[in-house]
């Protein structure tokens, strides 16, 4: 398993986007994911799950 979380653009947007925080905040948030890379991958699949669960309620 690689060290680096291969985020592209929208991810590494995203948390400064939804909190609204500073640069140096994400930075600790990636630092965090790099350091718990399998926490990392859970978080991601949560989220993709309660998007498809929220995509096929408005179905």
């Amino acid at each position: 398993m690689e060290m680096r979380p291969c985020l592209n653009d929208a991810e590494n947007g995203a948390p400064m986007q939804a909190t609204d925080c500073e640069r140096e905040d994400a930075y600790k948030f990636w630092n965090w994911s790099e350091k718990n890379r399998i926490s990392y991958s859970a978080m991601k699949a949560c989220i993709l799950l309660l998007e498809t669960l929220e995509y096929t309620a408005s179905l």
